[in-house]
């Protein structure tokens, strides 16, 4: 196999490859075996016809053809190989010669990450935050607890601001129905801020069956372009006024949410769980302030545009997955931000750019850690997410496909890369909270 290589620009190489008629020999007999699967020939079976046979049916140069498709990739694949080239993305492929009885010339563009040296990971200074729980902090958490666990009462008086109010409510602008402001039976707690301003606060002082009909101004940064600084015109039928309840916090309030007999004993508790949350999400904070460290340091490496595409894409696509499972679409979150996806996308470069890099200094780290996971690791790792999901069908067969085991594999690999990566880093310094009073 003859090659030549040539760098383009932006992190594109070029392959030109030649094969002999002897390399490419093995190719024309698998792409015979092939084609003669859809052949029928007297005295022979299909899908095992000497290539001689499936030649004089579909003639050389469809063999050959065949057999080009076949080599193409496998051929590339063992350039890319032999060069220590890291190819990402879709190649271009191209063919040059192509004649029965002759080599075979073809040109693949590929992009190429770049290589790319770690820096001296112990001269690394990051800063590592220390968590506390503030006794503010548990005030704060119990006054949530007792919100959940309010109670609201149904009154026969003026609604004021705390009710919850039952309406059914329209909106129009130039008498026509303003598409999503309208619903029924919708329980409204006044001063709340879950509608525009000036809603609540109109619903104020009505009773239960009561009507009535006010103006609204939107507000003029308001997400619906065509809804911004707009004046629409509600009707609103209140079915019931219902006066909030909440339980004081003691310890009566602390025995009901579990096997807690003082307040104080709750409070601990909230402390301890409280902590385990924080430091975990200091923690994976301080792995990706490392790793954001090195790539500052590497300064500007040019990446493929192919690379941060897809990282764009991947963006795109977890804030879809996470819209979707809260019932939620992604033209609805469009609409709320006022952007178009090329718009998202366009805004979002930098953001894909720093994650693509992200990407590659995990990739370099586990090249320069030799990181590796024991088949143990993975079975152990494998059985939890089994254990996890039994109960859920549909999720567990996609839990037990060699694809998923796979995608665990580089999970794990991925967890131990950034491990080693964060105890090569010497120097950090404590960033810590104010103490608990």
């Amino acid at each position: 196999m003859n090659v030549q290589k040539e760098d383009l620009q932006d992190a594109m190489v070029k392959f030109t490859i030649e094969l002999s008629e002897q390399e490419l020999a093995p190719y024309l007999d698998r792409a015979a075996a092939r084609i003669s699967k859809n052949l029928k020939v007297s005295g022979f079976r299909s899908g095992h016809m000497p290539r001689e046979v499936v030649e004089k049916q579909v003639g050389a140069m469809g063999v050959l053809e065949e057999a080009v498709q076949i080599a193409i990739p496998k051929e590339l694949g063992r350039a890319l190989d032999e060069q220590g080239i890291n190819a990402v993305g879709e190649p271009k492929f191209g063919v040059e010669k192509l004649a029965p009885g002759n080599p075979v010339v073809f040109t693949a563009e590929v992009a190429v990450l770049p290589n790319i040296t770690l820096p001296d990971l112990k001269s690394l200074k990051v800063k590592r935050d220390e968590p506390k729980v503030t006794d503010e902090k548990i005030e704060e958490t119990l006054k949530v607890l007792q919100e959940q666990r309010a109670a609201f009462n149904k009154v026969e008086r003026a609604a004021k601001e705390g009710d919850q109010v039952l309406i059914d409510f329209v909106g129009r602008q130039d008498g026509v129905k303003v598409e999503g402001a309208e619903g029924e039976k919708h329980p409204l707690e006044l001063g709340s801020g879950q509608f525009i301003p000036g809603f609540e606060e109109a619903v104020v002082g009505m009773k239960a069956d009561e009507e009535k009909e006010f103006d609204v101004t939107f507000p003029k940064d308001y997400h619906k372009k065509e809804l911004a600084n707009a004046n629409v015109t509600f009707k609103v039928k209140a079915h019931e006024v219902s006066e909030k309840s909440v339980k004081e916090i003691n310890d009566d309030f602390a025995k009901e949410l579990g096997d807690f007999k003082t307040l104080d004993e709750l409070k601990q508790k909230l402390r301890e769980n409280l902590l385990e949350e924080m430091q975990e999400e200091a923690k994976q904070k301080f792995d990706q302030d490392v790793i954001d460290a090195i790539v500052e340091k590497l300064g500007d490496v040019k990446l493929p545009q192919v690379v941060i595409d897809s990282e764009l894409n991947r963006m795109f696509n977890e804030i879809k997955q996470r819209i979707e499972m809260q019932g939620g679409t992604v033209e609805q979150y469009l609409e709320s931000i006022g952007k178009s996806e090329e718009e998202f996308q366009k805004e979002n470069k930098e953001t894909a750019y720093k994650r693509a890099m992200a990407n590659l200094v995990v990739y370099q780290a586990a090249k320069d850690n030799q990181t590796e996971v024991s088949d143990e690791e993975l079975q152990e790792e494998h059985q939890e997410a089994i254990n996890k999901y039994q109960f859920n069908p549909q999720v567990l067969d996609h839990v037990k496909s060699d694809d998923y085991k796979a995608y665990l594999k580089t999970v794990l690999e991925n967890r131990k890369t950034i491990e080693w990566l964060v105890e090569q880093v010497g120097g950090t310094e404590a960033k810590k909270e104010e103490k608990a009073s």
